[in-house]
This record gives C-alpha cells, structure tokens and sequence, in this order.
C-alpha cells in the first residue's frame, strides 16, 4: 500500500507526512521511510496535526489562529 501511494503521488518517502491513530499503519509507514505521527482518535485531530505541522515549521501559529 505505501509504495503504491508513493508512486500515485510521485514522491518518495521522506517527502510525506502521515497521520494515523493505529500504530501498525504508523510503523508501515515509518518503515518506508514516510514522517509518521501518530495521533489520538479521542482528541482533535486538526489540533493535532496543527500542532506537528507547526513543529516542522511548515505552518506558523498564526495560520492555525485563521484555521
């Protein structure tokens, strides 16, 4: 699964961040190399993903405050 979505989308690995909230599928992905965070299903989700994106510098805070 994760190689085909890599070669649909035409990046490598290194090059996607994924979000799950089952540890198997973040071990999948991190084993292909992929930015794999794992999240919790009983909290915000966005919140959560705002919160890596800003940690990786590719959103700031005051993006998350229009959001």
């Amino acid at each position: 699964m994760y190689q085909a979505i890599e070669q649909t989308v035409g990046v490598n690995g290194n090059q996607i961040i994924y979000f799950d909230d089952r540890q198997c599928n973040i071990q999948g992905a991190a084993n292909r190399n992929w930015n794999a965070y794992k999240i919790n299903a009983k909290q915000s989700t966005a919140k959560q993903i705002r919160l890596v994106l800003t940690e990786l510098g590719l959103i700031t805070d005051r993006e998350c405050d229009s959001a």
